[in-house]
């Protein structure tokens, strides 16, 4: 239907493309673009001065674009690439929303503490609950207030967090009754204090602390790494003390090959947002490295991903074919950011890193 995007200063193509195909499912097409209704209406422009039937290189300033079918609508382009893949606008609200609730970052985690405990055979059963239902519990109750970056970092969720919102408070109240129930099932009591309590800290990620005036992701540098190391100690060591095993070297191993995984899907997300954060004074990692040298250092890190890896498969801990998996899925993580994938596009790549290891444990 359209041709891949040429390098484009700001993401702008890969928004308009991201436009093309969501255009009619979002309440306000303008409000999507995060660079603004003047962005939009010069883009919209450019390709009605087309007049040539076909697939036209036009050029947005310095930056040469392929322009899909000019002349036509683009309410008219996203119907015909509905019809054409057989998808109605119904299936891709559906869709949407189940990205945006955070059902498959859910998913995602749990898949990904069950492969761990897989690893170092413990029983995963008795966490599993516990991981899905706080995560839904605590993404969803941090999105219901709304970030002043989210205009321009995701705009797809904020232009639709009102439909949702009603979604969103009824996952939280589902997930905060499952957590606090499956303690006491599974008579383990203990665990209400210090589920009740990491759950209300985590709240505080993207609204103030009352009496402190800050959020947890606004300490420098720290919003990159706070929350893998918090999902990782939660995968972990929590289900490795409470089997009863003291942790060892191969407990160690398997955390750190859980961390960088983590730790590569949040720069993922941070690289995205390095516009937002830096216009909202939000200071993390890829926002002071800036993107080449953000790249650097997701392939460093892909490369220690790939080396612990094999170590897991060299110890018989993981299959011979989880190292293969996981430089495919960072390799094609690299290529996505080099070649600037739309910010929507980028979101669910990063997301599906998680599910990886369970695929190359799959196939051992």
């Amino acid at each position: 239907m359209f041709t891949s995007v040429r390098r484009c200063t700001g993401d702008l193509a890969c928004e308009v493309l991201i436009l093309t195909c969501f255009g009619d499912l979002l309440p306000d097409r303008q409000l999507y673009l995060g660079m603004g209704t003047m962005i939009v209406k010069e883009t919209i422009r450019s390709w009605k001065d087309v007049s040539a039937p076909g697939d036209t290189c036009r050029r947005f300033g310095d930056t040469p674009i392929r322009v899909p079918l000019p002349g036509r609508s683009i309410p008219r382009l996203f119907h015909t690439v509905s019809r054409e893949f057989g998808f109605s606008n119904r299936l891709k609200s559906i869709l949407i929303s189940i990205y945006l609730l955070e059902l498959v970052g859910a998913s995602a985690i749990t898949t990904l503490g069950c492969v761990a405990c897989t690893l170092l055979q413990i029983e995963w059963g008795l966490s599993a609950p516990l991981w899905f239902a706080g995560y839904l519990f605590v993404y969803n109750a941090d999105r219901l207030q709304l970030d002043p970056a989210d205009r321009l970092n995701t705009p797809l969720r904020f232009s639709w967090e009102r439909r949702l919102r009603g979604c969103r408070i009824a996952l939280v109240w589902i997930s905060a009754v499952v957590l606090g129930m499956w303690p006491v099932l599974t008579g383990r009591f203990w665990l209400l204090f210090p589920l009740a309590f990491a759950a209300g800290l985590l709240c505080f990620y993207s609204r103030p602390i009352p009496g402190a005036g800050f959020r947890l992701k606004d300490l420098p540098y720290l919003k990159s790494l706070l929350a893998p190391a918090a999902i990782a100690i939660v995968l972990v060591p929590w289900p490795a003390l409470e089997s009863g095993n003291v942790p060892r070297q191969r407990e160690c191993l398997v955390f750190s090959w859980i961390f960088l995984i983590l730790t590569i899907n949040a720069l993922i997300f941070d690289y995205r947002d390095i516009v937002g954060d830096r216009l909202n004074g939000t200071k993390t990692i890829p926002a002071g490295l800036g993107h080449r040298r953000t790249r650097g250092l997701l392939i460093l890190l892909s490369a220690a991903l790939v080396f612990v890896s094999i170590a897991l498969s060299w110890l018989r801990l993981a299959g011979p074919f989880m190292p293969g998996t996981l430089t495919f899925g960072c390799a094609v993580l690299l290529w996505s950011l080099r070649r600037r994938a739309p910010p929507a596009l980028l979101s669910l790549l990063a997301d599906s890193l998680l599910f990886l290891p369970a695929i190359g444990e799959w196939l051992r």
